[in-house]
């Protein structure tokens, strides 16, 4: 064998230690991005089913009295508010941190203030002795608008099936 065939053959045989071994690391840091998928998924799904818990009725029947849909919506609100906290408080997979903050987390902080504001405006007029208005503002509350649509659609595409609604 001559020596550059030789040489070749080394080379080659460099090159394929060396693509096998980015091949491993591209592998491990995929495997490293699915587990810190998993992991973060697994978390926020958490902080929602608790969300979900807070806001449940204990008999599970809509409320019965303007009284109870305000109500209603201000522990909604309000578990709303903690969730977005406890979201905020997350690390997703260092990739995805931008996509999880501008399509997730930043319109659920928009949504948890939108219900605060809701709940202010229905405590209000429910204290002014409308409850006719409060009762139209618990509506209006529960009526989804694109934003809400958007980030459900998101986190279901995700993989996050509790923040989604499912």
């Amino acid at each position: 064998m001559s020596v550059r065939s030789r040489s070749i053959l080394i080379v080659i045989a460099l090159l394929a230690v060396v693509g096998a071994g980015f091949g491993v690391r591209i592998s491990v840091a995929q495997d490293d991005y699915e587990a810190g998928k998993r992991g973060y998924v697994a978390a926020a799904d958490a902080v929602c089913l608790t969300a979900g818990r807070e806001t449940a009725t204990a008999d599970g029947e809509p409320p019965a009295t303007a009284q109870d849909a305000v109500a209603e919506l201000r522990r909604s609100a309000t578990a709303m508010t903690r969730a977005v906290a406890a979201l905020e408080a997350l690390r997703p997979p260092e990739r995805d941190d931008g996509l999880i903050r501008d399509r997730f987390v930043r319109p659920a902080r928009l949504l948890s203030t939108r219900l605060t504001v809701w709940a202010g405006q229905a405590e209000k007029e429910l204290a002014e002795g409308r409850e006719e208005a409060a009762e139209a503002v618990v509506e209006r509350s529960l009526a989804p608008d694109d934003a809400e649509v958007a980030l459900r659609s998101f986190a279901l595409s995700y993989g996050l099936s509790a923040c989604a609604g499912g």
